[in-house]
C-alpha cells in the first residue's frame, strides 16, 4: 500500500484496505494503516474506529477505550457509539465510565438490544443479579438472537436454558454467516447449557466443539500454543531468579501496599480476593497488567544485553509507573492484583517491592484444568483449547511455583483451596494475618460488599463459601489427554503441587 500522510485525500483506499486487513484477521497490519490514517485524517471517525478494533483485538482494552472517545469526538455520542463505549470500558475494567456511558446511552433509546445486553453484564458484576436477568431478557425480546446476552444469562442461571433458547443457539453456533466470535459464544452457552442439564456425553462434545471453533479463530489468525517456548520461558524465569541468590535492598515505602493473587484460572484467586478487599484497608484492584508490562520489558533489557542487575534507579522508575494509575479511597493503604499470570513475574515483584506480600492460590489440578475447558476464555490464553495443552501449561506453571516456594520462602504463601474453603473460619484469619493485617469481621461476611467482580465467578463469589468439587470425577472418561499431560509433568493430582524427590 503506497500513501501519503498528508490528508483526507485517500479515505477510499485507507478505508477499503481497512476493511480487508478486518475481514483478515490482521489485527497488527491494521493498527499499524488505522495510525497512519489518524495522522493523516484525525478528525475522520472511520480511521479511530478501526485503530479501537486492532487495539481490542489485540487485548489493548484501554488504549481501544481511548481511540473510541475520539470516535464519539468526531461523530458524537449517539446511542450506539455510548453503547460500544461502555462496552469497551468494561473490558477495560473502568466500570465507573461504564456506568455512566450506558445510562446515558439508555436515555437515547431504551429498547437498544446492544445496550440491554451490555447493562445486563455490568449488573452482573456489580452483583446486581436480578436486575442483570432483567435486562438481558429484555434484550432477547427484542432481539432473540443476540447471543451477548445469551453469554451473561449463562452465568447468571448457570446454564439454565429453556429448550427453546437451546435450540436457539445449536442453531446460532452453526451459522456460517455469524462472526466468528458469536459463534464462539454460543457454542459455550450452548455446552454450559448440556452440562447443567447433567448431560456428560453431549456436554462434552458440545465444549469440543466449541474449541475447534476457536482453534479455528487462532488458525486464521496466526495463534497457537507453543509448548517447546513455554516450558523455556519458564527455564529462563528460573535461570534469572535462582534459589539462594537474592538481590533485594529495602526502600521507603511511600505508596499504598500490593497484594499479588497468582495462580491458575479458576483457582479460586477470585474468593481470595473477595475475602481481603473486604477489610476496610484493602481495595480490590482487579486484574491490573502493569507487572506483566514490567515483567517484558526485564526480559527484553537481559536478552539484548543491556541489564546485568537491576539497580535502584531503574527499580524506582519501574515502581513508579507500576504505581501511575492506582487510585484509592482515604482509608486504603493495601491492593490486591489479582493478574493470574503474574506467577510468572513473582522474581520481580519480590526484587521490586520487598513488603508486597504474594498470595499463590492453588486447586485440584484436574478440577481446576476442567474448569478451564468449559469456560471462554481471551483468545491469547492460547493453552486453553486442548487439554493436553491445559495439562503441559499446568506443568509448567507448577514447575515455576514450586522454584518461587523455594526461593522466596514465607513471602511466597501458598493457600490450597480446598483447604481455605473447607475450613473458612480457620484460613480466612490466617489469610488476612498473612498480609500483615488485623482480623476485620466483614471479611467473613464479604459477599455484602459491594464491588464489581468481572470474572468468570461472579456469581459464585457472592455466594456461601463451600468447596466445589466433582466436575472432574463425572467426566474423567473424557479427560484421558489431561490426566496423561499432568502424570508427564509429575503433578500431584490432589494438590496441583510438583512432585519433587523429597515428596514421592
Amino acid at each position: 500500500m503506497n500513501y501519503r500522510d498528508t490528508g483526507p485525500a485517500h479515505e477510499t483506499m485507507f478505508f477499503a484496505d481497512t476493511e480487508i486487513l478486518t475481514q483478515q484477521g490482521k489485527w497488527p497490519a491494521l493498527e499499524a494503516l488505522a495510525s497512519r490514517w489518524v495522522r493523516a485524517d484525525a478528525g475522520n471517525a472511520q480511521a479511530w474506529l478501526a485503530l479501537s478494533r486492532a487495539a481490542f483485538e489485540l487485548g489493548r482494552f484501554r488504549a481501544a477505550l481511548d481511540a473510541f472517545q475520539k470516535v464519539m469526538d468526531c461523530s458524537g455520542r449517539t446511542a450506539a457509539n455510548l453503547t460500544t463505549y461502555g462496552r469497551l470500558a468494561l473490558q477495560a475494567l473502568e466500570f465507573e465510565i461504564a456506568a455512566a456511558a450506558l445510562a446515558e446511552a439508555e436515555t437515547l433509546d431504551p429498547h437498544a438490544p446492544e445496550m440491554l445486553a451490555a447493562r445486563g453484564l455490568l449488573l452482573t458484576y456489580q452483583g446486581r443479579f436480578a436486575e442483570a436477568e432483567s435486562y438481558c431478557r429484555k434484550c432477547l425480546e427484542r432481539s432473540p438472537e443476540f447471543v451477548p446476552a445469551y453469554t451473561t444469562l449463562s452465568r447468571l442461571t448457570q446454564g439454565r436454558f429453556t429448550n427453546q433458547e437451546m435450540t436457539i443457539l445449536s442453531r446460532l453456533q452453526s451459522r456460517l454467516s455469524l462472526p466468528l466470535d458469536h459463534r464462539i459464544a454460543a457454542a459455550f452457552a450452548f455446552a454450559h447449557g448440556h452440562y447443567a442439564r447433567g448431560d456428560s456425553s453431549i456436554a462434552f462434545r458440545a465444549y469440543e466443539y466449541a474449541h475447534v471453533l476457536c482453534e479455528g479463530r487462532n488458525q486464521r489468525e496466526g495463534r497457537r500454543y507453543d509448548a517447546l517456548r513455554t516450558a523455556d520461558r519458564m527455564d529462563r524465569l528460573m535461570e534469572l531468579f535462582p534459589a539462594g541468590h537474592d538481590e533485594m535492598q529495602a526502600h521507603a515505602m511511600s505508596h499504598p501496599v500490593p497484594i499479588f493473587i497468582v495462580g491458575m484460572p479458576r483457582s479460586g484467586t477470585t474468593l481470595i480476593e473477595s475475602v481481603l478487599s473486604a477489610h476496610s484497608r484493602v481495595r480490590a484492584g482487579g486484574e491490573r497488567p502493569q507487572m506483566q508490562q514490567l515483567l517484558s520489558a526485564y526480559l527484553d533489557l537481559v536478552e539484548k544485553g543491556q541489564l546485568h542487575k537491576l539497580d535502584s534507579s531503574l527499580a524506582q522508575n519501574w515502581r513508579a509507573a507500576y504505581f501511575s494509575d492506582l487510585r484509592l479511597p482515604g482509608s486504603a493503604d493495601h491492593f490486591t492484583d489479582k493478574y493470574l499470570l503474574n506467577f510468572e513475574a513473582a522474581g520481580l515483584i519480590a526484587r521490586l517491592f520487598p513488603a508486597a506480600t504474594i498470595i499463590h492460590v492453588r486447586r485440584n489440578p484436574l478440577e481446576t484444568c476442567f474448569s478451564i475447558y468449559r469456560n471462554e476464555f481471551s483468545k491469547f490464553w492460547t493453552f486453553t483449547d486442548r487439554l493436553k495443552d491445559i495439562g503441559h501449561y499446568y506443568g509448567q506453571y507448577a514447575r515455576l511455583v514450586n522454584h518461587w516456594a523455594r526461593l522466596l520462602g514465607p513471602r511466597f504463601h501458598t493457600v490450597q483451596y480446598e483447604m481455605f474453603a473447607g475450613a473458612f473460619d480457620t484460613m480466612a484469619p490466617a489469610l488476612i494475618a498473612a498480609c500483615g493485617l488485623d482480623w476485620e469481621e466483614q471479611c467473613r461476611n464479604f459477599q455484602s460488599v459491594k464491588r464489581e467482580i468481572s470474572t468468570f465467578s461472579a456469581v459464585q463469589a457472592r455466594e456461601a463459601v463451600s468447596v466445589r468439587s466433582g466436575a472432574a470425577e463425572q467426566y474423567r472418561s473424557f479427560l484421558g489427554d489431561l490426566h496423561d499431560a499432568l502424570d508427564v509433568a509429575r503433578v500431584d493430582f490432589a494438590t496441583g503441587a510438583l512432585l519433587t524427590a523429597t515428596s514421592c
